[in-house]
């Protein structure tokens, strides 16, 4: 599956600015972290160590850091990655887009429909085992990804 993530999130250029946080913070510093390093070369112990990086970061440089927490966490699965359960934590969200928070908002619309999709195959296999029924973890984050999909940006 990390030859589809890198594949899906090959054409994503690395962002001049990673984050928009103006204020002196934790999520401000931890993005900061990540500036000047390509996707590929991030590890699981940078992700465990600046890991609210994953709410810090810019539009762009989210979706650019996206595939090294998928990447990661399934590499990494007999550990968890805070990263990873803050991702499924946002897409377990409504499936109306009129609702949808600034923030999610902001960074998933710039998904492709390939990322989508990838991001998909991720949760599913991140989730196995979850309950699967309606109205679950999993039945919440598959809806959301749905939307996203009817919603892409021209």
């Amino acid at each position: 599956m990390r030859h589809q993530i890198a594949s899906a999130f090959s054409h994503r250029q690395r962002p001049t600015d990673v984050t928009n946080v103006v204020v002196c913070s934790s999520l401000r510093d931890d993005a900061l972290h990540f500036a000047g390093k390509d996707w590929k070369s991030v590890s699981a112990l940078d992700w465990l160590k600046y890991s609210d990086a994953f709410f810090g970061f810019s539009p762009d440089a989210f979706v650019y850091f996206l595939p090294s927490i998928l990447s990661l966490s399934l590499e990494n699965s007999n550990r968890s990655l805070v990263a990873a359960d803050a991702l499924v934590t946002a897409l377990d969200t409504s499936a109306d887009p009129s609702i949808w928070p600034e923030w999610f908002a902001q960074r998933f619309v710039l998904l492709t429909a390939n990322e989508i999709a990838v991001l998909r195959d991720w949760a599913t296999h991140y989730l196995s085992g979850a309950d699967e029924g309606e109205g679950s973890e999993f039945s919440r984050v598959q809806d959301t990804l749905a939307m996203l999909e009817l919603n892409l940006q021209p």
